[in-house]
């Protein structure tokens, strides 16, 4: 019960005799002695010809394979001590050596259920005490979903092998053989926890999700939204629409297109997996055994060169700061509890607010209503807003400063800037972005949403996703293809007013956190709007929107400044308050350390936003030209 069931023991013994020959062999398999890397060791290679390797793993990820049979074809005389046979047993560990040297191995035999994360994790802590490197195996399509998983605490388990995997102290070494999807290709030290070394047979396949399990996701949304217009559900369509997604996912989860994104370390020959381990066990040992002796004392090993050019925050900065902390604490804190609760605030009333204060305009052109400034007045702005009590509000108004009106300030035309970006500096107009889409989030070179033309005017037809601001906006920046060809060559951005005939606020979506700021899904479907709507020169959108993304995600990195020293101020007065043992929590040394620690990371981030924006003022990586304008 205990080897199958509870997972308390870890291997069966069938008597007391065995049960020694057991405990022979596990301390067999720790390296005890830390020998010269260089030391000859003896060996017997495996008792399987490698060569069988090509025949034992499929193509297809959906065939089983048992990793045992690959495991024999790569350990030392095939011998393989395995881990928690009978318990979580989807999920391999054990132990082999490689050419004399012990290796933790841990692999899938299908996807990872509670039992099997919570072995895999006991067994990585194991190696990490024997100081044994681990090698991953990847074949998994992910960790199990399902109600009684969720029930058996797959996301606790789950949790605390990505965790296991993240903090492991000795060589992590991965090699994806087969599947590596979702969060599989965490829980199994995929590429974003750094392993030593990655990487990938060519039959490999590593992505989010398989294809057909995205094609049928977005199937399911397109069906509801063709339901939703009242119309009758084309199969032809929806059978168009999997299969597209199918091939498009089959072709970016490619062996060959993952290692072009440097998403492993190479591609090898199945056959030549256990000459590779040799060598690159060979280099960690190395590496660790070369290691620098850690420092006991700190000393500063980079230097800040401080000149009268570099930015100074003057008087009229600290006066910006102080007049938005008032309207914060007049105007915004007493209602955020409201707004949080009601999941959406209103924008027109507290952009209204703003815009009377100049706040919305700060760097926007004076001939528009804005007050010219240069970026390092949007940058208080953008910092200081981290005294707001949530993070949907300041959200919202980075969207209108930031990230939805730049472009439209300094490419657009004077009559669209009169038309929309006036008002909005003014808080008349709330403004959002169209840029993401199902399925193209980052990627917006991909976006499906097209802006034909007909006549005078340009028909947009498409959707867009997690629009913030989208229940209340007066109008949208949209990115549409308005042409064929290279993604980043035929894409406009054009300004799309929200009453117009033909877009549907499809929902509101709800959010783990940042709840006052609404966030919208949005159809268009033949919205008309004339050609001068157009942002600037047609075809330039997605040079644009890259160019809006600079300030969008200084703005972002800034604000996010703000909110972590709030969060330390806030702590040390909460520790400064709070007793225990007769003393202040304050006054324990460990804690002094913990803070100093962290006002240090945060200190090292502020410094590189202002450098940024120091940049920008003085005319370098400036979307908006040479004069120092956001």
């Amino acid at each position: 019960m205990h080897t199958s069931i509870s997972g308390l023991g870890d291997y069966l013994a069938e008597d007391d005799r065995d049960a020694i020959r057991l405990a022979r062999e596990i301390m067999g398999k720790i390296e005890w002695s830390r020998e010269s890397p260089e030391r000859q060791r003896d060996f017997k290679p495996p008792r399987y010809d490698a060569e069988e390797l090509l025949g034992i793993m499929p193509m297809d990820h959906k065939r089983p394979v048992d990793m045992k049979q690959i495991i024999a074809r790569i350990a030392d005389d095939s011998e393989f001590l395995e881990f928690g046979e009978n318990y979580g047993s989807a999920t391999v560990c054990g132990h082999i050596k490689i050419e004399g040297w012990p290796v933790g191995i841990v692999t899938n035999n299908g996807p990872i259920d509670p039992s099997g994360a919570t072995k895999a994790t006991h067994f990585i802590q194991a190696c990490c005490q024997s100081r044994t490197p681990i090698l991953y195996l990847n074949n998994t399509t992910g960790f199990m979903v399902g109600r009684s998983y969720e029930e058996a605490g797959i996301i606790k388990h789950g949790s605390k092998m990505i965790q296991a995997v993240a903090s492991a102290t000795v060589p992590q070494i991965t090699i994806y053989c087969g599947a590596s999807f979702g969060a599989g290709n965490y829980g199994m030290c995929g590429r974003g926890f750094h392993p030593r070394f990655c990487f990938s047979w060519p039959n490999a396949k590593t992505a989010v999700m398989g294809g057909e399990q995205a094609a049928k996701t977005m199937a399911i949304v397109t069906e509801a939204a063709m339901k939703r217009k009242g119309g009758e559900v084309d199969q032809a369509k929806l059978d168009e629409l999997q299969k597209n997604i199918i091939d498009r996912f089959d072709g970016q989860m490619s062996v060959f297109t993952t290692s072009a994104h440097v998403l492993d370390d190479g591609v090898i020959d199945p056959r030549d997996t256990r000459a590779v381990m040799t060598k690159v066990l060979s280099i960690c040992r190395e590496a660790d055994a070369r290691s620098p002796q850690k420092m006991q004392f700190s000393v500063a090993t980079l230097t800040c060169h401080i000149s009268e050019e570099n930015m100074k925050l003057t008087h009229e900065h600290e006066q910006l700061r102080t007049t938005i902390k008032r309207w914060i604490a007049e105007q915004v804190n007493p209602y955020v509890d409201e707004w949080e609760e009601a999941e959406i605030f209103p924008a027109h009333q507290v952009f209204r607010q703003m815009g009377e204060l100049g706040l919305l305009g700060l760097t926007k052109p004076i001939e528009d209503g804005g007050m010219g400034l240069d970026y390092s007045y949007g940058a208080v702005l953008a910092e200081t807003l981290a005294e707001i009590n949530c993070g949907g509000v300041p959200m919202a108004i980075g969207v209108q400063t930031d990230m939805a009106t730049p472009a439209l300030a300094h490419r657009g035309s004077a009559a669209l800037r009169a038309e929309f970006l006036a008002p909005a500096i003014a808080g008349e107009y709330v403004a959002c972005l169209g840029v993401s889409e199902v399925g193209s989030g980052s990627d917006v070179a991909s976006i499906k949403t097209t802006a034909r033309k007909d006549g005078g005017d340009y028909v947009i037809n498409g959707g867009k996703m997690w629009t913030t601001s989208g229940m209340q906006a007066d109008f949208c920046c949209v990115l549409a293809n308005t042409s064929d060809g290279p993604g980043h060559k035929n894409k406009s951005l054009i300004v799309v007013p929200m009453k117009t005939r033909g877009i549907e606020v499809a929902k509101k979506i709800r959010k783990m956190g940042m709840h006052a700021s609404d966030t919208a899904q949005l159809y268009f479907d033949d919205v008309r709007v004339p050609q001068r709507y157009c942002i600037g020169e047609e075809g330039m959108g997605f040079i644009y929107q890259m160019e809006q993304f600079q300030i969008e995600r200084l703005w972002g990195a800034l604000n996010n400044c703000g909110i972590a020293q709030r969060a330390i101020d806030m702590t040390i007065e909460y520790a400064r308050d709070r007793k225990a043992f007769g003393r202040s929590i304050l006054d324990n040394q460990w804690v002094h350390y913990k803070l100093a620690e962290y006002q240090t990371e945060v200190e090292c981030l502020r410094s590189l936003c202002w450098r940024a924006a120091e940049s920008i003022v003085a005319g370098g990586c400036n979307p908006a030209g040479n004069n120092g304008q956001a």
